[in-house]
């Protein structure tokens, strides 16, 4: 089972509502990938590959703005998932 070194959760507000991140959701979540195969380890490939899959089947009418979001959006899930690869504690 994956786990956290922190199993206390942590909350946030974003754009007035509250987010509650709780170690056991993570976990669940890690969990899941790793029957399907997936470690924390692979997840910057992935990021990657969705990223470029994003990038190749966007249309060339696509607005460049949607495509910023997608995109902006699968970085800082890599920086998020990388840094729990390597806290930096």
């Amino acid at each position: 089972m994956l786990t956290t070194k922190n199993q206390e959760k942590s909350s946030m507000q974003y754009k007035a509502r509250s987010v509650e991140l709780k170690t056991t959701e993570l976990s669940s979540f890690l969990n899941s990938c790793k029957e399907v195969g997936l470690e924390l380890e692979d997840f910057e490939d992935l990021f990657l590959d969705i990223s470029d899959a994003v990038s190749d089947q966007t249309h060339d009418e696509a607005l460049s703005r949607d495509l910023k979001i997608k995109l902006f959006f699968l970085r800082h899930l890599n920086f998020y998932f990388k840094s729990m690869l390597h806290p930096l504690d």
